[in-house]
């Protein structure tokens, strides 16, 4: 598994090797020290919120502490202590994004939501299956991956920031452009040329956006394409968009 932000690629080293009790347990502490919202186990009128609103007025000063103590550890010095500070900032986020400044410094900004029983359940199933599979993690541009061990044994599935939406990734802190796009395009080229299996998970349209540079490489190549029916949270639920304008799809260079 091969991601070029190196902080998520820490996170999952260090959650498969330390397990889910130690994880939980450094989290109860975080919420306690932080003094964060439990609003799974108080509800929302103990802060004298709605639900409908969530809690980021309550949230704020404690997640920014936390994002102040996350940043003052360099990147290259940041432990497992560190990953599971990181991952609370991702839960307390803004639509549970995450978005970076200058050196590696997380600069999302407070959201609604808090570590709820639903958060506890899907970091539990996340672990039990990270723990169920034979999996390396690695970081670095997918340019700097090396592919020459793959044979047509193997399958190479990837899921790229979607190209022509306004997540955070896309739009902020040099994110991904039309060169990154085509730069992948060839990548997988190259994959089919020797007779490689892949699937891409992308969009080819967003609202009134088309992704001209996929559907004519999806064209070229007479790929299959499947289209997904997916239900989100967080800030792509809130998007004011529906499901019929997002086209998004699976693309595949197999039948």
């Amino acid at each position: 598994m091969n991601d070029k932000d190196l902080d998520l690629i820490g996170m999952y080293s260090s959650f498969k090797e330390q397990g889910y009790e130690k994880i939980i347990e450094i989290i109860k502490y975080y919420l306690e020290y932080y003094s964060f919202s439990r609003t799974g186990i108080y509800g929302h009128s103990a802060y004298g919120q709605e639900w409908r609103k969530g809690v980021p007025g309550v949230n704020k000063a404690a997640y920014d502490r936390l994002r102040n103590d996350f940043n003052a550890v360099t990147p290259e010095e940041r432990t497992f202590e560190d990953f599971v500070k990181f991952y609370l900032l991702t839960v307390y986020s803004f639509g549970g994004q995450i978005r970076w400044a200058g050196h590696r410094r997380f600069s999302e900004s407070v959201g609604k939501a808090d570590f709820t029983s639903a958060n506890k359940d899907k970091l539990k199933r996340f672990l039990d299956r990270l723990n169920g599979i034979d999996c390396e993690f690695r970081g670095g541009r997918f340019t700097e991956f090396d592919f020459d061990n793959l044979t047509q044994n193997d399958f190479v599935y990837v899921a790229p920031p979607y190209l022509i939406t306004n997540a955070s990734y896309v739009l902020y802190n040099d994110g991904w452009n039309e060169n990154d796009e085509r730069e992948l395009l060839k990548c997988l080229d190259m994959l089919n040329d020797r007779g490689i299996k892949f699937g891409l998970s992308n969009v080819l349209r967003y609202g009134e956006k088309e992704n001209i540079l996929l559907k004519e490489w999806v064209k070229s190549g007479n790929f299959r394409v499947e289209r997904l029916e997916m239900e989100y949270g967080g800030a792509l639920r809130n998007n004011k968009k529906s499901k019929e304008d997002i086209e998004e799809v699976l693309i595949m260079n197999y039948r």
